[in-house]
Parts: structure tokens; sequence; C-alpha cells
């Protein structure tokens, strides 16, 4: 896959294209479908996405978070702080971080307006559950899973106390031959 794709939306000023949208003469640009076109292009902003995950999920220092920003999918990506410069107006931006399975965990989709000229601070937190959806928007986020995490680990511990309750109770009583 090559990013971007030549022509169209996906010539992003910051990621080795010029700052001035190209000469397209009377043909206007393909609108990929599903995206709105941005009428200003020519003005810029940042957005700066804070992805986090939970000190526990430590195995997710083996993989980058994947962030799709109008149905591209943005390079050298990483955890903590990713800084975007994209064209002022509304995006999509959709998250998760790969895995087996599920295929996309973590995934959250949002819609994040960037002003011209200026930055946009998000958080992206991880699931501490794998099966729930992450959390993206204006910084502190919460971490989703974790009332379902507390349960889980709930039931592990009730049922290994009632093992060690089991053995201590068959070990007090007389053995008879």
């Amino acid at each position: 896959m090559s990013y971007p794709p030549q022509g169209g939306y996906g010539q992003q000023p910051g990621y080795g294209y010029p700052q001035t949208p190209p000469s397209y003469g009377h043909q206007q640009p393909t609108p990929q479908p599903g995206y709105p076109q941005y009428p200003d292009a020519g003005s810029t902003g940042w957005l700066r996405i804070d992805a986090k995950f939970f000190w526990m999920a430590w195995v997710l220092f083996f993989v980058k978070p994947v962030i799709i920003v109008n149905g591209q999918q943005m390079p050298n990506t990483q955890w903590g702080l990713n800084t975007l410069t994209l064209p002022a107006g509304t995006h999509h931006v959709l998250m998760y971080f790969p895995w087996l399975f599920p295929a996309q965990p973590g995934r959250v989709e949002q819609w994040i307006t960037v002003h011209p000229g200026q930055a946009t601070d998000v958080e992206y937190r991880a699931p501490i559950w794998v099966f729930s959806p992450g959390s993206l928007g204006p910084a502190p986020q919460p971490y989703n899973g974790l009332g379902l995490m507390i349960a889980i680990y709930a039931v592990f511990i009730l049922v290994f106390l009632a093992m060690c309750l089991g053995m201590i109770n068959a070990s007090s009583r007389p053995y008879y031959y």
C-alpha cells in the first residue's frame, strides 16, 4: 500500500507535499465517497493525539496504534504524542491498535474539527478489556472496560479463595483407613 494516493484529497501538507494545493485547472479532485470536501484546503492546522494505554497492558509496547484520518492511514504513529498537519475543517478520525483477535480492538471513531493555524488536542485511551471500545476526545478520557475487568478478577479471586478453603477444610478432617 502506498501512502498517500496521488491526486485528490490525499495530498496533505506536512507529509512531503507542498503547502499549496496542486493546480487542477478546470477539473476538481474526485471526492472520496463518505467524506466531506473542504473548500478552504489552503489553510492548515494541527491535530495532536496523545495515545495512551493502561500500564498493566504492557504488551501494547510491542504494537503501535493505528490512526486513520478521512480514510487515509497516518504513517509513523506511536504511543504518546502524535502531531498531524491537516487542512482546516472537520475530519473523521478512526483509531485502534492491531491485534490477532479481535481484529481492531479499542476501535473508536470521532469527528474532530481542526481550526486554521491552531492545534486541536485530543486523547486516545486503549481499553483495559480488549473487547471494549477505546475512548477518544478532550483529555482526560476514561479507560473503558475497567468495571468488566474488575468483575472478572473478582470472580477469579473468589474461585481461588473457595479452592483454598476447600483444601483447608479437607486437611482438617481425620483420615480413616
